[in-house]
């Protein structure tokens, strides 16, 4: 049998004519997840990029809500390694946890407390403006996905009447007691919003930064519509992450 030669097909993916190649390539072999300074909650104290340096919780930020993503993170000596998010607005759900590998519990990383510990973590990432400065807000924790929760649907119930708009808020706190006891009182991240801007004043920041303007807003959906499958709920003692 005479050996052939077989060559394989691949399919062509069309370019929006809107977008640009070039960007469009950056954002499929290296996506963005964390603009700007890192934002986190840690211990009550609101800290911001690589040296932690505190922000003022009365300082306001605009966010861009339609940048807001989720899904998970694959953590590797406390480091951020793979990435599998998608965007709210493009209305898709993260694979499941056990498609992802690694799920054999013999083989993770252990923990400051000494337990094994899931390399897949779910994170969302929400970029914000304030001062002509770029922040991402990281939530891993369930003090900060219920903060992103509860500004997700005061923002819903406003983009329907407003759909170029986007909320102010400053940086709130609150908390609950913990189940166990010896964990004490645990402080959770909040986002009172305290007023609406047009989103143009966010997109021109973050342009202006040199980052991705994000996508416009999607239509709000009508009162009727389904609402998606809630995301898997976490406990954990504080809304930091390991960083």
């Amino acid at each position: 049998m005479k050996n052939e030669i077989v060559k394989a097909t691949h399919k062509v993916v069309t370019i929006a004519e809107n977008a640009d190649p070039f960007q469009a390539f950056g954002d499929a072999v290296a996506p963005q997840y964390i603009l700007g300074k890192l934002l986190k909650f840690t211990k009550g104290d609101w800290l911001a990029g690589e040296n932690s340096e505190h922000v003022d919780p009365k300082t306001s930020f605009i966010v861009g809500m339609p940048a807001l993503m989720t899904g998970w993170v694959r953590w590797h000596e406390f480091k951020p390694v793979e990435h599998a998010m998608v965007r709210i607005g493009s209305r898709l759900l993260p694979p499941p946890r056990d498609e992802l590998g690694h799920n054999d519990p013999s083989t993770w990383e252990t923990d400051d407390r000494g337990d094994k510990r899931d390399p897949w973590q779910l994170m969302s990432y929400l970029p914000m403006v304030a001062n002509g400065e770029v922040f991402t807000f990281a939530a891993s924790s369930k003090g900060g996905f219920e903060a992103l929760g509860k500004l997700s649907r005061v923002y819903a119930a406003h983009r329907r009447p407003a759909p170029d708009e986007l909320p102010v808020v400053t940086l709130g706190s609150g908390g609950y007691a913990h189940a166990r006891r010896e964990f004490g009182y645990v402080k959770t991240p909040s986002f009172p919003v305290t007023g609406w801007v047009p989103a143009s004043q966010f997109n021109d920041i973050v342009a202006l930064a040199g980052y991705d303007v994000p996508d416009g807003n999607e239509l709000a959906p009508s009162e009727h519509s389904a609402a998606p499958a809630a995301a898997a709920k976490r406990d954990d003692m504080d809304d930091d992450i390991p960083f």
